[in-house]
């Protein structure tokens, strides 16, 4: 892929519990690869940091507005799962660029070779353009924040792997690659830390203040070429979802 789009392959991790993080085109997104349903079949997953909602398109999935395929991707249903069963709970999820519309199903899903069988979890009915066209490249989503943020209200992914004793600690761990670099050495470790990814000695650790559900820290200020912008007493969540950087006016123009 180059930086006109599509996906740079991530090379194959070594570690346990981990997934190879795709790059989208110039570093827009990171996309591992899951299986899903009986029998298991691949589906492109974003993996966000700063959400809590794990959902991929329904067979019978619309473009909204005006209808019409959701593009070129892999879907979930009846007819390719053997152990897909689909409730009549709808919920919608609206991000900082698109949204979906849902209903909760449950059926097996494998991450990094752990299992989770009936997990609950959305597939869409309505998708955006931002999800639904051919030019986007991932099947759908799973927000790896925390569980009480989610607007299905059901455990994530990571907490329900972490409930049932697949993983030690309700966590996961991201080497961001980027493209200019071509290492290709991105990827997600799941209930730990790769501990082949970063020099030890050099480990920070900041509490999470969020008390909604995100992963956040504190900010004791912001410097601009060493120069202190005056902005303190701030958070920031830590989000691999957007290639965004969003703050108050007033923050951003004394930046």
């Amino acid at each position: 892929a180059a930086t006109n789009g599509g996906l740079t392959p991530a090379n194959k991790p070594t570690a346990n519990n981990t997934l190879g993080l795709d790059i989208d085109a110039n570093d827009v997104g990171y996309i591992a690869t899951i299986q899903l349903g009986t029998p298991p079949q691949d589906f492109k997953i974003l993996m966000d940091s700063g959400s809590a909602d794990f959902w991929v398109g329904s067979e019978n999935c619309q473009a909204a507005p005006g209808g019409g395929s959701c593009g070129n991707h892999t879907f979930l249903g009846p007819n390719s799962s053997g152990s897909f069963a689909q409730s009549n709970q709808p919920f919608n999820v609206t991000y900082g660029s698109g949204a979906v519309l849902d209903v909760l199903c449950q059926d097996n899903v494998g991450i990094a070779g752990l299992q989770l069988n009936a997990h609950t979890f959305g597939v869409t009915s309505e998708e955006t353009v931002q999800f639904s066209s051919d030019t986007v490249a991932f099947d759908g989503l799973m927000g790896l924040a925390q569980s009480t943020l989610s607007n299905e209200r059901v455990p994530t992914p990571v907490d329900a792997l972490a409930s049932n004793g697949l993983i030690a600690l309700a966590i996961t761990s991201f080497k961001i690659s980027r493209l200019a670099d071509q290492l290709n050495d991105g990827e997600v470790t799941f209930g730990g830390l790769d501990s082949s990814k970063f020099d030890a000695n050099t480990l920070v650790t900041i509490p999470n203040v969020s008390k909604l559900g995100f992963w956040e820290g504190a900010m004791d200020a912001i410097t601009v070429s060493g120069q202190d912008s005056g902005v303190t007493g701030r958070t920031a969540i830590l989000d691999t979802g957007t290639t965004l950087i969003i703050a108050p006016a007033a923050d951003t123009q004394a930046v």
